[in-house]
């Protein structure tokens, strides 16, 4: 057994920093966000939750959908959906315009600075409920952060997608900034691309021009269904994104 553990990390002692800290409120120490337990000042040693579940402030006006990565916006004191470095949370529960806290989910020592690997893999599950997908848009999967493209990505069919005479058309990518831009809208019917087994989509990682659109906020997977309801199919997507400025 080891003999080096020394604590779980979920909180941890830390140094307050200029300004002090005020017990609930999030805070920044170098490349750690969390949640200071106690009030203290500058230079005192203070434990800092870096996990866990927390309601804190966000941006009055914004919308936060379940499972949107968040960020720290330290000038105001707030989390949004969209900011510059590591995403420092996910929201557990959607939350309205109106509101003005959100339900985070704390992802450990999230750093705000500029310099730092956030590339990272998705995994997205697109399946069709009984009562089938109308013709429209429907997001699916994971959040991606703000300025994220993707990179590489590849889908697994792992239930042929069906319509009544598989006219049905089925684009993914992301709403507003790349709309079927994972892979290209077309009927069920043609070909394979929407038969059981994997598939290629766009991001082949062949050549630069194939990489996705950089998105221009935090947004969830899209499917859009035009023509027919779609009545059957199950896909699992996954690949890479890199998160840029």
């Amino acid at each position: 057994m080891a003999t080096n553990f020394t604590k779980p990390g979920n909180v941890i002692t830390m140094v307050a920093p200029t300004g002090g800290t005020t017990t609930g409120v999030p805070v920044v120490i170098g490349g750690i966000f969390g949640i200071p337990e106690t009030t203290e000042l500058v230079g005192v040693a203070v434990e800092v939750a870096v996990g866990g579940q927390w309601t804190l402030t966000k941006e009055a006006p914004l919308v936060i959908g379940e499972g949107a990565y968040l960020f720290w916006d330290e000038g105001a004191a707030e989390l949004s959906i969209s900011g510059v470095g590591q995403p420092v949370a996910i929201a557990v529960e959607a939350a309205l315009s109106a509101a003005t806290t959100v339900e985070a989910l704390l992802l450990g020592s999230g750093s705000q600075g500029e310099d730092f690997a956030v590339n990272g893999k998705f995994r997205a599950v697109l399946d069709v409920p009984a009562a089938g997908l109308a013709a429209g848009d429907h997001a699916f999967g994971p959040f991606l952060p703000n300025n994220a493209t993707v990179v590489t990505a590849i889908y697994d069919v792992t239930t042929t997608f069906t319509s009544a005479a598989d006219t049905a058309t089925i684009g993914i990518g992301f709403d507003t900034d790349d709309v079927s831009g994972i892979v290209a809208a077309v009927a069920i019917g043609t070909g394979t691309p929407y038969d059981a087994g994997l598939r290629a989509c766009i991001q082949d990682g062949g050549l630069f021009a194939n990489v996705a659109v950089k998105l221009t906020a935090s947004r969830q997977f899209e499917a859009v269904v035009a023509v027919q309801t779609v009545t059957a199919g199950r896909l699992v997507l996954f690949g890479d994104y890199v998160v840029g400025e």
